[in-house]
């Protein structure tokens, strides 16, 4: 859930005692058995929503974009956003407008990613790790003064 830049996946509660986080499968059941389309874009009359392969969908949205230029702003929200989305939208108004996400061109776990390859390639993690346990159990360890030491070395213990 914390990874999607849209926050599409939620939780599902028809069970309230186990929730499940749940989005949308694209009908995936139909389109694996029948190669038909998912059942909003089958029945989506004007073609608001389409489904198919990326590089056609951006194909068509350019095309719409071209055939009727005082409909639709020079954007396909989703071409490059977060490397490119599997939605893409076209708009009249400018998507922040619409409450749309200001979202970088990189994907997001990009700089996560980086950070966990910097951390765990050269064991940093885990020797910084045992370090500080080290550290710790050294500050925390008995004291013993010299009266101590005399003692023991009296009953003839080292």
């Amino acid at each position: 859930m914390i990874a999607c830049p849209f926050q599409v996946p939620n939780y599902e509660y028809a069970d309230p005692i186990t929730p499940r986080v749940m989005k949308c499968t694209f009908c995936a059941d139909v389109i694996s058995r029948e190669g038909g389309k998912p059942a909003c874009a089958a029945i989506c009359p004007v073609e608001a929503i389409t489904f198919g392969r990326r590089d056609t969908l951006l194909e068509l949205a350019r095309q719409r974009i071209r055939n009727d230029p005082g409909r639709y702003i020079d954007r396909i929200y989703g071409e490059r956003e977060v490397g490119g989305t599997g939605w893409l939208y076209l708009s009249g108004e400018p998507f922040e407008k619409l409450g749309f996400l200001d979202l970088p061109s990189r994907p997001v776990p990009h700089l996560t990613e980086a950070i966990q390859h910097g951390l765990f390639s050269f064991l940093w993690a885990p020797l910084t790790l045992f370090g500080v346990l080290g550290g710790v159990m050294w500050f925390n360890r008995p004291k013993t003064t010299n009266k101590d030491r005399a003692d023991r070395t009296e009953e003839g213990r080292p």
